[in-house]
């Protein structure tokens, strides 16, 4: 019998003995009238289901029992097999065979496919034989695509404008196919909400002024018979507006020496408010404010009546947009005494040859006419008067706890200490010396250099070894070890007056660069945001310090294999550039810039009495201070500062040569 009649074969197909057709060499089986062979599929059909333009390769498997000389595959005679469809076989005994059906159909229409496989089994010779038919099925259902799988749109709180919308771009093969679109949020608003086919909808954000922080919703999208529907996530992102002042802590006087009882404070707005400030608040008789500017207020202290003592006061600015009020303060402290100020050598830090600072941690109070020094040899952490040379010790011990860096936060409320055995911070109140320990995240286990920072009116801890940004109020490290790009190890960091600018550069051996960053902090997903702007090279060759004038137009450095004051200067049209080279001799180790933009240089003093340079502005001397011969400057930012009332320049020096022993000094500045 022919069994073309009953099969066509195709490239797959089964028989046990391997052959193209029923061959004799299989094997005899008896034939004649009622068939001895029999055939059964554990399954009657199959069916496929899919969508429009998928990848996926779709397999189901089919087992025969047969009772004959082998088994085949194909197709019945009127039909050919589709090219979506193959078969190939799995395993095969004498008596059972597995084939496994396997569709792709990404190269298919959406629509409804279909098809037969013919299954054989009897006689060898063909003389008696059962067939079974399988039918296949494929249903490849439309599918609804889009351009996007997520839409973000970002305001700030105080630009209540139109938000530029976003467009979802909705296909799909059958252009008759119905489709609708919803939004769960009534600040989401869909140029269409049903339509047919292709089609552009447009999403725009309205309604949102009651909305802060970060705001979600989705769009969904419903196809009618399509294979699936769309849910596309929205997010709105809404910046608040924030208000700050260019200082925050505040340090007045009054004795014999200098009175200094007025200072002027600016208010930065990320509003860019004409008119940022509407009222000023004082907590004090003796404290006062007035405008100078829109943006610009002057402060003022009075010391008729007062007592000797320290004073601190706030002042709370207020402003208000479109009925919301934003407010800031700012802590003003009042020095009144009847002992002029002390000049020269005031104090005894310790006994110590210390001309690195490896036993010496030391900050400027904001508010207050202190100096802070954590001495390392007697594990006590001391409170030095600047002005009178009075040394005492109001804060608690930490037992087997020493401190490797200190600074005062930027209110004057809070003294921080980094401990140098564990990534720990200690604050320290400085009303009543409690303390609270702060666990974080560190690369860097005991590092000097610390400053606080506020971008945008955040209170910030910035870790100069390492490039480390904390929050201290959550303990969480904001930066990684790329986030100040080359800036990675031991880079020494100084940051404007509005908190906006950021100069760095790499304190090695050899040489380095100078960097230039801008900061902001995002409150609505409370990260800090740092953008390098600007890199040049720069002979920095052992560096030791780095400062920069208020507004971030001038930056100094100093560095011990280049014997001057570096200066480099900072515009929008021509980047950062070096400007100039301060002379200073041997070894430059300390800069900084006071308000007035007056440059103090210190050095290593070796041999010869000029310990401080004095330059303007403009790079013109001024004048020199000195400590004597054979003494030196501590190293790096712990041998110089500017106090906090800005009136007095303190020197810390070792006796490297002719003694051993780390003293305060303490002088008038340029006023």
């Amino acid at each position: 019998m022919n069994l073309g009649s009953q099969l066509k074969l195709f490239v797959t197909y089964v028989l046990v003995c391997s052959a193209l057709s029923l061959l004799l060499a299989c094997g005899g089986g008896g034939g004649g009238g009622g068939s001895s062979y029999s055939l059964t599929l554990d399954k009657t059909a199959l069916k496929f289901e899919t969508v429009y333009l998928s990848q996926e390769y779709l397999s189901q498997s089919v087992t025969v029992k047969f009772v004959g000389d082998g088994v085949i595959v194909g197709t019945p005679p009127d039909t050919t097999l589709p090219n979506w469809l193959s078969v190939a076989t799995m395993k095969q005994t004498t008596t059972s065979a597995e084939f496994r059906i396997d569709v792709d159909a990404s190269f298919l229409a959406p629509g409804n496919y279909q098809t037969v496989l013919r299954f054989i089994t009897g006689k060898a010779d063909a003389s008696d034989y059962v067939t079974k038919d399988l039918s296949v099925s494929l249903v490849i259902k439309d599918q609804l695509i889009t351009n996007t799988e997520s839409l973000n749109f970002a305001v700030k709180e105080y630009q209540q404008m139109a938000i530029e919308p976003q467009v979802i771009q909705l296909n799909m093969y059958d252009q008759s196919t119905r489709w609708t679109a919803e939004s769960n949020q009534d600040w989401i608003t869909i140029s269409q909400t049903e339509g047919n086919g292709n089609s552009e909808l447009q999403v725009s954000i309205t309604n949102f002024s009651e909305l802060s922080g970060i705001n979600t919703g989705e769009i969904i999208i419903n196809g009618i018979n399509t294979a699936s529907n769309i849910s596309i996530p929205i997010s709105l992102k809404i910046r608040p507006r924030k208000i700050y002042a260019s200082r925050r802590g505040i340090a007045l006087i009054a004795n014999p020496t200098i009175k200094k009882l007025t200072s002027q404070v600016e208010i930065y707005d990320n509003a860019n408010v004409s008119t940022a400030v509407n009222s000023i608040n004082s907590d004090s008789d003796w404290l006062t404010a007035s405008f100078i500017a829109a943006n610009q207020i002057q402060i003022t202290a009075s010391d008729q009546g007062l007592a000797s003592g320290i004073y601190v006061g706030q002042l709370t600015i207020n402003s208000k947009v479109d009925e919301k009020s934003y407010s800031d303060y700012i802590n003003v402290g009042l020095y009144v005494s009847d002992e002029p100020s002390q000049e020269g050598n005031i104090a005894l830090i310790n006994n110590e040859n210390d001309n690195y600072g490896t036993h010496v941690a030391m900050a400027k109070d904001i508010i207050r006419p202190y100096l802070y020094v954590y001495d390392k040899t007697t594990e006590k952490l001391n409170r030095i008067n600047i002005h009178t040379g009075v040394v005492d010790n109001p804060f608690p011990t930490v037992l087997n706890e020493s401190f490797s860096g200190l600074v005062v936060d930027a209110r004057g409320e809070k003294l921080i200490a980094h401990s140098d055995q564990v990534r720990s911070i200690y604050q320290f109140d400085l009303t009543d010396f409690s303390y609270n320990k702060v666990d974080f995240s560190s690369n860097f286990i005991n590092p000097s250099r610390l400053k606080s920072i506020y971008p945008n009116g955040k209170s910030l801890l910035l870790i100069e070894e390492g490039g480390m940004i904390i929050d201290l109020s959550s303990g969480e490290t904001l930066t990684n070890e790329q986030s100040f790009g080359g800036l990675t190890y031991s880079p020494g960091m100084a940051v404007n007056r509005n908190q906006k600018v950021l100069y760095g550069a790499e304190f090695g051996l050899s040489g380095s660069s100078l960097y230039r960053f801008e900061l902001d902090y995002d409150y609505s997903d409370s990260a800090i945001q740092i953008e390098q702007t600007d890199k040049i090279s720069a002979p920095i060759s052992n560096g030791q310090d780095i400062a920069s004038n208020q507004d971030g137009s001038s930056i100094y450095t100093a560095s011990g294999g280049h014997y001057q004051f570096a200066k480099y200067s900072y515009d929008a049209v021509n980047g950062l550039a070096f400007e100039t080279d301060l002379p200073g001799g041997a070894y430059p180790s300390s800069v900084e810039v006071d308000d007035n933009g007056v440059l103090y240089g210190g050095r290593d003093n070796y041999y010869g009495e000029e310990t401080v340079y004095v330059y303007d502005a403009n790079g013109v001397f001024l004048k020199n201070y000195s400590i004597g011969t054979y003494r030196s400057l501590l190293r790096g930012d712990k041998g110089m500062i500017i106090s906090g009332d800005g009136t007095r320049l303190l020197l810390i020096s070792t006796e490297h040569i002719s003694g051993s022993k780390t003293n305060l000094w303490s002088f008038p500045t340029i006023q």
